[in-house]
């Protein structure tokens, strides 16, 4: 059975981790979504961005496409502007922008949508 890119992609970051470092990761650190705002975050295809949260959380695609993908998840999830997607804390979640996206993330849906301008349903 063939790989998949991001097991790929992953498996180079722990690698690469291991031999050089943490300072050459291939993704960026996290930032820890845990207030109730939303965070906001610009991600490129040259790096990918983890998101980690104690539970799940809501990403809305305000511009670009992103590729989001979970470790044990068989099916990935292309957001383009205006998708919004709750993702399940389990299986690290990983976004990578295609080739380029910016991101809102938020532990509620409402703070995702009120910030959007769009009503919440």
């Amino acid at each position: 059975m063939k790989p998949s890119s991001r097991h790929v992609l992953i498996a180079w970051n722990e690698r690469l981790e291991r031999t050089v470092g943490a300072a050459l990761r291939l993704w960026r650190r996290p930032g820890a979504v845990s207030r109730p705002d939303a965070l906001e975050v610009d991600v490129a295809f040259a790096e990918p961005y983890r998101i980690t949260s104690p539970t799940d959380v809501w990403v809305a695609c305000l511009s670009g496409t992103a590729w989001l993908t979970r470790e044990g998840c068989l099916a990935d999830t292309i957001l383009s502007p205006g998708d919004v997607r709750r993702v399940p804390a389990s299986g690290k979640p990983l976004v990578v922008g295609m080739p380029r996206c910016r991101l809102r993330i938020a532990l509620l849906r409402e703070h995702v949508a009120e910030q959007r301008g769009t009503p919440t349903a």
